[in-house]
């Protein structure tokens, strides 16, 4: 087995300390730990970190073709995370209400009791777009492994939709 000084990235240099190392050599770089993570430092002593949070802000869709009242799906949440954008889009001008509805994984399936839009469920009206980063009412806070549902209020005219709900981890 290689040790640090045989590794197999002989411009990667591997310490243990939970300070910011010296400036690496020109071509090297530095990875080592903080309290909060990974970081890495390059030769121009620039400091990049934490590493490994990949995937810090995504997306949670879902795809209704010819909605009609009552359809749902549902997902379960990956990770903590908390909502900071609703996005509806459809194939064409109309209308539709999406409500979000969220529970524990032991309490699935969800009612209309576990909205978490308040009275402001993501809306078009006569539109083919609407999106709301304002989320007014909105219980925003998502844990990991709850059960997400979005349920179709109401439709009109509308043949294909994307209801997303756009996330930041915590």
């Amino acid at each position: 087995m290689p040790t640090i000084s045989e590794n197999e990235f002989p411009k990667v240099i591997a310490v243990e300390q939970g300070s910011t190392p010296a400036t690496p050599a020109a071509g090297r770089r530095k990875i080592y730990p903080k309290a909060d993570g990974w970081y890495d430092l390059d030769d121009a002593g620039v400091e990049t970190g934490p590493l490994g949070r990949a995937f810090a802000e995504a997306a949670l869709p879902f795809v209704f073709v010819e909605p009609t009242e009552g359809d749902e799906q549902d997902i379960r949440v990956p990770f903590d995370c908390t909502i900071t954008r609703a996005t509806a889009a459809a194939d064409q001008a109309g209308d539709i209400v999406v409500d979000f509805e969220v529970v524990a994984f032991a309490s699935y399936p969800s009612t209309v009791a576990d909205s978490i839009t308040a009275s402001a469920p993501l809306t078009l009206s006569a539109a083919d777009k609407a999106e709301d980063a304002t989320l007014t009412g909105w219980t925003v806070a998502l844990t990991k492994g709850d059960m997400l549902r979005a349920h179709v209020v109401s439709a009109a005219t509308v043949t294909r939709v994307l209801a997303e709900l756009e996330v930041e981890r915590t």
